[in-house]
């Protein structure tokens, strides 16, 4: 069984916290980047998604690949102005401002070994972070567990993030929920990660003239 000791009293509980509140700070989201995901939902609706993605601070290039394992002769492109990434670290991880934390034990993944964290949202919203596991070498999330409301439907689920060059990016995520009676699951599996020094104009060129879309929320769906 892991412990304290185990671990290195440098990375006892307090002291984790205390440089994973430091680490969040620097870290910083890359200029360009390009990743490929698929999405999979069981349950409502069955289907399955391979998309590529450009993105740039203000701009995304969304190329839809394949749909339930067939390619597509032609990728089904969209452009989005503005687009938040849904599953940025920055944007997922909880921080002291807006959470308490309470340590929870000792967390797994794969070679990797951190702390859990509890944690309870100081305002109370219709999305919160339920669990935080940090990596004790990095400093840096290896895990948080949430909870998303949309309207009646209560969804679970977790994202799991690794360092990949210099940035902290999404490898997997799941969600549950009832919907409709039934009980649906969505998985996002992320990979393919490049960042480029830049991305050629053209990628966020409308192919024949299409306009740049604006993004609209939803409770279920890629990024």
């Amino acid at each position: 069984m892991l412990c304290f000791a185990t671990l290195g009293a440098a990375t006892a509980p307090a002291t984790t916290l205390e440089r994973y509140r430091a680490a969040l700070a620097e870290a910083v989201p890359a200029p360009f980047v390009s990743f490929e995901y698929s999405v999979e939902q069981t349950g409502v609706r069955d289907f399955q998604e391979t998309h590529r993605i450009y993105r740039d601070a203000t701009h995304e290039r969304d190329e839809l690949l394949s749909v339930n394992g067939e390619a597509l002769s032609r990728p089904v492109v969209r452009l989005f102005r503005n687009r938040p990434d849904r599953y940025a670290i920055a944007r997922i991880a909880p921080r002291a401002a807006n959470y308490a934390f309470a340590y929870a034990g000792v967390a797994r993944d794969g070679k990797r070994t951190g702390y859990q964290f509890a944690t309870v949202p100081k305002v109370p919203g219709a999305f919160r972070i339920d669990r935080l596991s940090v990596d004790t070498h990095a400093f840096m999330p290896q895990r948080v567990q949430f909870t998303a409301k949309s309207g009646a439907v209560v969804g679970r689920g977790s994202v799991s993030f690794t360092k990949i060059e210099r940035f902290w990016v999404p490898t997997v995520a799941t969600i549950t929920a009832t919907v409709a009676g039934k009980p649906t699951r969505e998985k996002i599996v992320w990979g393919r990660y490049r960042f480029p020094q830049s991305l050629p104009a053209n990628v966020f060129t409308p192919p024949r003239r299409l306009p740049l879309v604006e993004p609209t929320p939803g409770a279920f769906g890629g990024p």
